[in-house]
């Protein structure tokens, strides 16, 4: 057992559950450098729960942890790249529901307990440990906003209690959370009366699509395979009905309704009426569940010091995966503004935006996983109508590519003072990012493939890389300042701009962390690098000095779309969409003399601004930060 703390012992930020939501959540707050504590109630975790990773939970490991994690994750899953659909023993449908513009554009097999451990693992290299076997019994929260909050542990080995006190609360424990119910905050939705089976285990199968997903529609019911590699499947199956539902009290009850042998039997069973062999051996975990479908009324209690996230405030079916992701997504929108808030550089009311901005995504999760659950189990979706010669599996085909880009890298967020949609900004600024580009404020930020970093002073090209590793996380905005050429005007604007910095009214002079960086700026531009090492002295100063030298191709324009990019559109296919340029990709038109993307600490787009209209950024700026309690007039000068 973690040797526990002494009594009364404080902390910032208890986080209660260590799954991936909140394994995740420490792993961010470590590097931001956040005081924190990660117990959970079990004394070790075990074999199932999710195993399908999308692209966008791949992204953001690489961003915030760093390549070695999404690489041992990649060399020791299983990507899926297809999708079959099955009737009487025969291939009627197959999609590529995975493929999306992004490095990972597949579905990577791998269970959760191997991404658990690597997260644990990043910690360790903190000095932090997750407390397993530790249980939250009790908690009291104070009146007084600025007393903190009193939580009682026990210690699962030993039965000591520990008393001690956190300023945050976060409620990661699973759709049973304990924190969620201290609070008294309530859960909506529905837990329809649809049963399903899942075992993972080592299969011989003469099934040749095995490695793929599949998705069997038989007499006995629908069998859903992924495979993991190594031998293990985990196969999945619908067991009926709402009368198989109701014989039996409550969830917990349903796990020991029907026996593993009997599972195996009625999937088997399906298999062999297609005509396929399959051959159940070890098994490694096996579980009968009803499907959830709720969301909790509140995400967070007591003034925003109790905070929910993952499946302790949305639960899904499994339907689409989506679950897992869900619930890093949610401690990726957490984590930097809970930084702001301790730097003393946000209120409180950004808190209002983690809510607002995750609720909706879950809402279109649940939403999403409620239709393709009932397609796979051969029920029609409410407020739908399949077409005419229409079938459950073209139907679900039909939903995979609908949902695609939410599925894989995941929805955008709507406007609020985050996502920055131009209110407040002159006409231009507010026309130009509505037609002359294509990204959106509130959009994941695309990646780019081929670009180049150059060192002005040794003068230096880098070999090729991924834009996503040059953009700075967590806790960071980084800025981008997309230029197609260094021009004079260009030049004259990014002179202003960057002279202006350097003034105590400008943002970067008024928002700064006591310790590192708050802000990082990147030039994106396809000029030549003689016309980079020869611009004016303000310019040179800041290409040299504080801001990143990205060389983008040349010839980004596409023609297919009309010189201009379409991004996350049906014009281009994922593959197109990733061989694009930067400029290309963002929508920056080729006339144009200069855009500014900024990137939100979570990789989406905050807002967008012409060059010349540089001032609207401390607009942007000034509207979510407040004051520094920690810069100094001299402290950490721009140049």
């Amino acid at each position: 057992m973690v040797a526990k703390q002494d009594s009364n012992s404080h902390v910032t930020v208890l986080i209660v559950g260590a799954g991936p939501a909140g394994a995740f959540l420490a792993s961010n707050l470590a590097r931001l450098g956040l005081q924190f504590r990660l117990i959970d109630k079990l004394k070790v975790h075990t074999t199932g729960r999710a195993i399908g990773v999308v692209a966008r939970t791949l992204e953001v490991l690489e961003q915030v942890i760093g390549p070695e994690i999404t690489h041992n994750l990649v060399n020791n899953g299983h990507q899926v790249t297809e999708q079959g659909f099955w009737r009487n023993g025969k291939l009627t449908k197959k999609t590529e529901s995975w493929d999306c513009d992004s490095l990972y554009n597949y579905y990577l097999i791998h269970p959760q307990l191997g991404i658990e451990d690597a997260l644990q693992k990043d910690i360790q290299k903190f000095g932090q440990e997750v407390e397993f076997g530790v249980r939250l019994v009790d908690v009291s929260v104070p009146t007084d906003p600025e007393e903190p909050i009193l939580c009682t542990l026990k210690h699962e080995e030993t039965g000591e209690l520990e008393y001690m006190t956190c300023k945050y609360l976060i409620g990661a424990d699973g759709a049973h959370s304990f924190v969620r119910r201290s609070m008294g905050i309530t859960t909506l939705g529905d837990t329809p009366n649809m049963v399903w089976g899942i075992v993972d285990a080592v299969v011989k199968t003469d099934f040749e699509a095995i490695d793929q997903s599949n998705i069997l529609y038989t007499d006995k019911g629908t069998a859903v395979a992924f495979h993991w590699g190594n031998g293990i499947t985990r196969l999945a199956m619908y067991l009926g009905s709402p009368e198989l539902a109701k014989d039996v009290a409550n969830y917990r009850d349903i796990r020991n309704y029907l026996s593993i042998d009997q599972f195996i039997e009625k999937i088997s069973t399906a298999y062999s009426d297609s005509g396929f062999n399959l051959e159940i051996g070890e098994v490694k975990w096996f579980s009968i569940f009803k499907i959830q479908e709720k969301i909790s009324a509140d995400w967070f209690a007591a003034d925003g010091r109790v905070i929910l996230v993952g499946d302790a405030c949305h639960t899904h079916s499994p339907g689409g995966g989506l679950g897992m992701q869900a619930g890093i997504m949610d401690s990726f929108n957490l984590a930097w503004k809970l930084k702001l808030m301790e730097s003393g550089l946000a209120d409180k009311s950004i808190l209002n935006t983690y809510m607002q901005e995750r609720r909706e995504v879950a809402e279109q999760f649940i939403e999403t996983s409620a239709k393709i659950i009932r397609v796979m189990s051969n029920m029609t979706p409410a407020n739908t109508s399949p077409g005419l010669n229409s079938s459950y599996e073209k139907e679900l085909a039909l939903l995979y590519k609908r949902n695609g880009a939410n599925i894989t890298v995941g929805p955008s967020y709507n406007a609020n003072e985050l996502c920055w949609d131009g209110s407040g900004a002159i006409e231009r600024n507010y026309a130009f990012w509505k037609s002359a580009t294509t990204v959106r404020p509130g959009q994941r930020a695309p990646d780019v493939f081929d670009v180049r970093q150059y060192n002005l002073k040794s003068q230096k090209k880098s070999d090729p890389l991924r834009l996503f590793t040059i953009t700075k996380y967590p806790g960071i905005f980084n800025i981008m300042v997309f230029t197609n050429d260094l021009n004079d005007e260009v030049q004259y604007n990014l002179s202003s701009w960057s002279a202006h910095l350097e003034e105590s009214d400008a943002f970067y002079t008024k928002y700064k962390y006591k310790r590192g960086d708050l802000f990082a700026f990147h030039t994106v531009t396809t000029a030549d690098v003689s016309v980079i090492e020869n611009t004016s002295d303000q310019v040179n100063r800041f290409l040299s000095t504080h801001s990143t030298v990205i060389l983008d191709r040349e010839n980004q324009d596409d023609s297919s779309t009309g010189g201009q990019a379409m991004y996350g559109s049906t014009f281009l296919t994922a593959a197109e969409q990733r061989e694009q340029t930067a400029h290309a990709k963002y929508g920056i038109p080729s006339d144009e003399s200069g855009v500014i993307v900024v990137l939100r600490p979570d990789g989406y787009i905050a807002c967008v601004v012409c060059l010349e209209d540089w001032a609207h950024l401390d607009e942007y700026f000034d509207g979510i930060l407040g004051g520094n309690p920690f810069a100094s007039a001299n402290e950490d000068p721009l140049y």
